[in-house]
């Protein structure tokens, strides 16, 4: 009981850990089981088969202790249970150790003395009163010992032994014959006689013993119910026994009759510790071995033995049953996804406007607003913006060694390609008409502009090589949770992922420089306004979108949506800038697409209209040639001015250099908005003597060329009067 209690102690006091099945020593005995009844609730016990001894009620209501009449000395505690069952006291002169010959009795003064000090308020027995134990009120579960049965059985058959070894060897003769004292005094026979012995028991059973000499099995089983009124009781619910046909044993047991905790009819299981589920570690307690608690695993762990469970490795998860671990599924950005198609859908779209832009400059190639935004590294430039599109493609596929590095390469790559184009354009305007001396400034050619552009974006060859080497494109896993594995390029996690745009970027400065200075040429070539927007717009959508790059998680998948969109929006925004202004002059305004409006842009120009022999000038010519210079403006008429000491530069529409000396005296004709000019045939300086001599050189064969007034006055800009 002491190791039970202690068992239900450590499992949270539940009673119905145990059920208990007792032997006989405590069966059918209230006072074993007495305060511990839901404890021993639904115990199973088993008793010795027996029956009630007929005719012993009676005697035993008949007995009475010694009285002078009724006399009583079988049984010397007699007295003691007479006292206790009636709640009185005997007279000592009734016991028959004190009477005095003459019939009186005497006791002792000690006696009497100590038996006034136990009750001394306990009145004398009634010498009327009886035994009734069936009814008494002090008394109601009095019951015969089941061992009165087998008494009566061990004294029959002793005595049917005794009765038949006197048959056999006293023949008739009363009492103890001499052969049978010798029989009796041996033993041996006395005990084969009595193994022999049969005889019908007190329930009318047959009694005989076994080949062992033991006594015949018969059990009644019994159960510790409790009753519907909160009592317990002791109930047979079967037997165990031996038939007496053919002598095997039988087991009888009234399922029906059996109750356990909880009112429940079935068999509890036997167990000491329940087998542990899967995913459940055996916890064994302190100081038992041979029980256990069953602990879960977590949620991530697996059981490495039956005692212990495992964390899994990060990439793993447990099984169902939590035996081993197994490999998250990886995922990596689905095409199938909205935002995935949106990103795609906006880098098509890009990628058809380029390849439209690229059929308009080929179908208008000739054209003056074509000619002067320079074919070749227009085309350059529409390379670097459609790769700018194209290369969504490769950082929304799944990422690889591959993948990862041509990510890596075209990010700043496509911005290379665009601005070393447009640096390489406003340098070269700039240096046209800021050049001061007449000779044609070097590298200016179409060969010359693509060398130097190619050099640039060497450079960002250059560094991404290096980096390649430094940092080789990898793979990686990361976790958004233990569940889920994310396949992304090793280095995308990290801020250096950009490092390829700082190059980039330094153009982006160059090219804002050069386009502030040419902002006052002439308006075919002047694109300083576009390109500051263009770069000024490019820099707010990466500052706005880069940090929110950076704060991204690695595993969302808006972290290379924001990339392929950063650079889709960066090819859109230079293609609507610098190109579509010239596609909707050559497409839609053609009357704009002229020599005069490029060189202009409606503002007042001189057009000198020379055949193409007079591109070679003759300083030493006698004849005077007079060239009509058609004089166009935006006002109606202009008055007669002065230009003082004007050097003229123009570019060609084919992008090739003129540069001229107009005298420092014109003479603008109100009437007829003619110039007159007059040369001197002879070689001599022209009408005013202080003026200096004209010189044309044209650097190509151009037949017309178109020149911009231009008032330099020794300064570098170019100024527009």
């Amino acid at each position: 009981m002491k190791a039970a209690k202690r068992r239900l102690n450590k499992n949270g006091g539940r009673l119905d850990r145990f059920i208990w099945i007792a032997s006989d020593a405590w069966c059918c005995r209230d006072f074993v089981v007495h305060g511990l009844e839901p404890v021993v609730e639904g115990t199973i016990s088993v008793t010795p088969l027996h029956y009630p001894l007929g005719g012993f009620a009676d005697y035993f209501r008949s007995l009475r202790p010694d009285f002078p009449s009724e006399r009583n000395r079988l049984n010397p505690w007699f007295r003691e249970f007479w006292e206790r069952h009636f709640k009185c006291k005997l007279m000592i002169d009734e016991s028959l150790d004190n009477m005095n010959a003459d019939g009186s009795t005497t006791t002792s003064s000690t006696d009497s003395e100590s038996e006034s000090k136990e009750s001394p308020e306990m009145a004398f027995c009634n010498q009327s009163l009886k035994l009734d134990v069936t009814e008494h009120q002090h008394y109601p579960h009095l019951q015969q010992s089941p061992s009165l049965h087998f008494v009566r059985d061990a004294l029959y058959s002793f005595a049917m032994t005794l009765n038949q070894i006197h048959q056999k060897v006293c023949n008739g003769t009363p009492g103890l014959c001499d052969e049978m004292k010798e029989l009796i005094i041996n033993g041996e026979y006395m005990i084969e006689q009595l193994k022999k012995v049969q005889f019908r028991d007190e329930g009318g059973r047959l009694f005989r013993f076994q080949n062992n000499g033991d006594a015949p099995p018969r059990y009644t089983i019994v159960n510790f119910q409790r009753l519907s009124n909160g009592s317990y009781q002791w109930r047979p619910v079967g037997n165990y026994m031996i038939n007496e046909n053919d002598n095997k044993v039988r087991l009888r047991l009234e399922m029906e009759l059996l109750k356990f905790k909880h009112d429940t009819h079935r068999f509890p299981k036997s167990f000491c510790s329940e087998p542990c589920s899967n995913g459940q570690a055996k916890l064994q307690l302190e100081g038992d071995t041979c029980c256990w608690l069953c602990t879960n695993c977590s949620q991530y762990q697996y059981l490495l033995d039956e005692f212990h469970c495992e964390e899994c490795p990060l990439g793993t998860i447990p099984d169902v049953n939590k035996t081993k671990c197994h490999s998250v599924p990886t995922i990596y950005l689905s095409w199938t996804e909205w935002w995935t198609i949106s990103a795609i859908i906006f880098a098509i779209a890009g990628m058809l406007a380029t390849i439209g832009t690229w059929i308009v400059f080929f179908c208008y190639a000739e054209t003056p607003i074509i000619k002067a935004s320079g074919r070749e590294l227009s085309n350059l430039h529409l390379s670097g913006i459609f790769l700018s599109f194209a290369v969504t493609f490769v950082i929304l596929a799944k990422p690889t060694p591959l993948t990862c590095g041509l990510t890596r390469f075209f990010l700043g790559f496509c911005y290379t390609i665009c601005y070393a184009a447009i640096m390489t354009k406003t340098n070269r305007i700039s240096r046209i008409f800021t050049h001061r001396s007449c000779q044609r400034p070097k590298f200016t050619s179409p060969q010359s502009q693509l060398i130097i552009t190619f050099l640039l974006i060497s450079v960002q060859i250059m560094i991404n090589i290096l980096w390649f080497f430094h940092t080789p494109p990898d793979i990686k896993l990361v976790y958004s949770n233990r569940e889920i594995a994310w396949l992304i390029c090793s280095i995308s996690d990290y801020p250096t992922y950009l490092i390829s745009l700082i190059y980039p970027f330094i153009l982006i400065g160059f090219c804002t420089v050069y386009a502030f200075k040419t902002r006052k040429c002439p308006e075919g070539f002047n694109e300083a306004r576009y390109i500051t927007f263009t770069n000024y717009t490019t820099c707010v959508v990466w500052f706005a979108f880069l940090p929110l790059y950076v704060m991204l998680s690695t595993t969302t998948p808006l972290r290379a949506i924001t990339l392929s969109s950063l650079l889709s929006v960066s090819g859109a925004v230079q293609l609507c800038c610098l190109f579509v202004p010239k596609m909707y002059i050559a497409l839609l305004k053609p009357e704009k697409n002229t020599r005069e409006t490029v060189m202009c842009g409606g503002h007042r120009s001189m057009v000198f209209n020379m055949p193409a022999h007079h591109h070679h000038h003759h300083r030493h010519h006698h004849h005077h040639h007079h060239h009509n210079y058609h004089h166009r403006s935006n006002s109606h008429e202009m008055p007669k001015q002065r230009y003082s000491s004007i050097r003229a530069s123009a570019v060609s529409t084919d992008g090739q250099i003129i540069t001229a000396l107009i005298p420092e005296t014109i003479d603008t004709d109100k009437n007829n908005n003619n110039i007159d000019s007059n040369t001197n045939h002879n070689g001599n300086s022209i009408k005013n003597s202080s003026n200096s001599s004209m010189m044309m050189m044209a650097n190509d064969q151009t037949s017309t060329t178109m020149i911009n007034d231009v008032n330099c006055n020794g300064n570098e800009n170019c100024n527009k009067q």
